[in-house]
């Protein structure tokens, strides 16, 4: 196993599986070796399998996707691979949260998935840190330069300028060192569907509150996709009237505009980079403190009172506790 992917056509084997959006622990535990024989019973071998889904729910439990539309599955037959790939189907970001977690996939897979869009994650995180610098010292510049001295004004300009070639720096960077998953995002920004206009359709019925139903997510979805255009758009828009700014002397009614068009664009990055990290970070914190503060353990309430709780509660039922709530002798 070790020099499974040394081989061309391996490598492009698990290349393809995790760039589909499809989850891929199901796929992954097949290529392992199964569990290690530190965890099998030293007898009956032929009768406990090891490749096969023990149905542990790790990977279920560690999916975005399920926690964002199930909150939690309790149920053993909803918490094996197979349930996952039906369940999340397309909507799968691609984040590989079900092979770190599998206890049946080889180490060497999982370190694989990891290092698979690591310079992807490293390049959006060298974005993030540029974009913060600008941001501070561009609403600073701004608002607060009369009421700072010219020596700490010229500091903060020149450290607006640095974090503006990093932030414009970094499509090249990407290009650089992983122009696969660059290619990969630029072919599905730039394509238009019928799913994106019924993605639209249903989000404008979510925010009506017509439907309360979670929009889906997965990979590229319409919000997504607009996201990534105003990001490329900045790399065009705020470089080339920043670059005006830097090269104009004196105040001129050009000059005017182009200060504004720049701070116009970039209240527009702002605000969606704010709904950006509600939908990817704050909103799913939020549904998991609401699941470990409310959730109530079918096994601790007796039947009458579950009743009324969600599905996910109430799939499993212990023989343990009978309808009054209280454990069998």
């Amino acid at each position: 196993m070790g020099t499974y992917w040394a081989l061309k056509q391996n490598y492009r084997i698990l290349q393809t599986i995790l760039d589909e959006n499809l989850p891929p622990v199901g796929r992954f535990r097949l290529l392992s070796q199964g569990l290690s024989s530190a965890h099998c019973l030293p007898e009956c071998e032929h009768a406990i399998g090891d490749r096969a889904c023990m149905a542990c729910g790790n990977c279920v439990d560690a999916c975005p996707q399920v926690l964002r539309k199930y909150q939690a599955l309790d149920a053993s037959n909803n918490r094996t691979s197979m349930f996952l790939e039906q369940a999340v189907g397309e909507s799968c970001i691609r984040c590989y949260s079900c092979i770190g977690s599998c206890p049946q996939v080889d180490k060497q897979l999982k370190n694989f998935a990891v290092r698979f869009r690591l310079a992807e994650k490293m390049v959006h995180w060298f974005l993030v840190l540029c974009y913060f610098g600008l941001a501070a010292t561009g609403i600073g510049l701004n608002h607060f330069r009369s009421d700072w001295s010219g020596s700490f004004v010229l500091i903060m300009a020149l450290l607006h300028r640095i974090f503006a070639l990093g932030f414009l720096s970094t499509p090249f960077i990407f290009y650089l060192f992983d122009r696969h998953h660059l290619k990969r995002i630029l072919r599905n920004v730039f394509s238009f569907g019928p799913k994106d206009l019924l993605w639209l359709k249903d989000a404008y019925r979510y925010l009506t509150g017509k439907d309360r139903h979670s929009l889906f997510q997965g990979d590229f979805n319409s919000g997504q996709k607009c996201w990534y255009l105003i990001v490329i758009g900045s790399f065009f828009v705020l470089g080339l009237t920043g670059a005006a700014k830097f090269t104009t002397f004196g105040v001129t009614p050009g000059l005017k505009s182009i200060t504004v068009i720049h701070i116009v664009w970039a209240v527009i990055m702002d605000v969606t980079f704010v709904t950006h990290l509600y939908r990817k970070l704050v909103s799913r914190n939020l549904i998991r403190f609401r699941l470990y503060t409310n959730h109530k353990f079918a096994l601790t309430f007796p039947e009458e009172e579950r009743k009324s709780e969600p599905a996910y509660a109430v799939q499993t039922v212990s023989p343990l506790i009978d309808q009054g709530g209280s454990a069998k002798a």
